[in-house]
């Protein structure tokens, strides 16, 4: 499974050609000792040929476009021992009008990203 680790604010595109069937797209962040545990959250929206939102995965929502993307769950601190919380993507799956698919990452509640150590995408 290829993964992209990348910092905070850095804008990440795939390679031109993808090879292979199947992609991941992973957090994981580490809690600061001392406060309170912080919930980040990855979603994906897949977007059409026309711009338009078609379907999204959260920690609500752990499967769209009939599994060809999928959430592995919600993970609520950063205690995981490799990848908080996990997308895949199936790329044969996909419907040939999805020309795009946008990786959100959220802090919930009143906590921000900045309140996490060794933030990471994968």
């Amino acid at each position: 499974m290829p993964m992209y680790g990348h910092s905070a604010g850095r804008r990440v595109s795939a390679p031109l050609e993808m090879k292979k069937k199947r992609y991941g797209v992973a957090i994981s962040w580490d809690d600061v000792k001392g406060q309170q545990p912080v919930d980040l959250d990855i979603q994906a929206l897949i977007v059409d040929n026309r711009g338009v939102i078609r379907d999204a995965v959260y920690y609500n929502n752990l499967s769209a476009m009939s599994g060809a993307v999928s959430h592995t769950g919600d993970q609520t601190t950063g205690d995981a021992n490799e990848y908080d919380e996990l997308i895949w993507v199936l790329l044969p799956r996909l419907p040939q009008e999805v020309k795009l698919i946008i990786f959100v990452v959220a802090a919930s509640g009143i906590s921000s990203l900045c309140d996490v150590s060794n933030g990471m995408v994968h």
